[in-house]
């Protein structure tokens, strides 16, 4: 409690420096929010599956259940594909983006949201070339797929669940940027304050 009544003591008394500090960390945060660019994000529900050997009409078949197991399985591995900076430039290359001097890869996002489904997002500051690069790799990868089946598991595929593909914008989020820069500029200030008042305190 002591501790707490100091601080608030060495507030009041320098509140006029630590306001300063609060402004500008602000506005700090708030020009650093502005140089920041809008991303558009494509987004796409990926499903990987595997064709059982023979038709039957009976679900529960052994035939069937290793189907789902072998694309259960795939599915980490079609994770990897889509993170690789091969496919990636690959990819933008079949999409005609420009991609000298970026890491490509880094502007892909795989996850996986059940045994057999991936959530891919492509994140540019186009929209277009979001969707199209998004489109490139799905394209791509149930090709590698395909090809990587003809030397094991046969029959497997990567296919998006819906036709529509989703692009939505993301704004930097500025109110958060400066609201934060703030708080860290009232810290500093805080322990300038409290610094400042050791200095001037007389001891022995």
């Amino acid at each position: 409690m002591d501790d707490l009544k100091s601080y608030g003591k060495l507030i009041i008394q320098y509140w006029r420096p630590i306001l300063v500090l609060v402004i500008l960390g602000g506005v700090v945060g708030f020009l650093y929010a502005s140089l920041q660019t809008t991303k558009f994000v494509a987004s796409a529900t990926l499903f990987v599956g595997k064709i059982p050997e023979a038709s039957t009409d009976s679900y529960y078949t052994f035939e069937g259940f290793y189907s789902q197991q072998a694309a259960a399985d795939y599915t980490d591995v079609v994770i990897g594909l889509l993170k690789s900076k091969e496919l990636a430039v690959e990819a933008a290359m079949d999409a005609k983006l420009d991609t000298s001097g970026e890491s490509i890869e880094s502007f892909v996002e795989a996850k996986k949201t059940a045994p057999q489904v991936i959530n891919l997002k492509v994140a540019l500051e186009n929209r277009e070339d979001s969707k199209k690069l998004l489109l490139a790799l799905t394209k791509l990868v149930d090709k590698r797929s395909k090809d990587l089946a003809k030397q094991g598991t046969k029959n497997l595929f990567v296919e998006s669940a819906s036709n529509q593909t989703s692009v939505y914008a993301v704004n930097p989020p500025t109110i958060l940027y400066t609201l934060g820069s703030s708080v860290i500029g009232g810290f500093i200030g805080i322990l300038a304050a409290a610094f400042i008042n050791y200095i001037k305190t007389p001891r022995g």
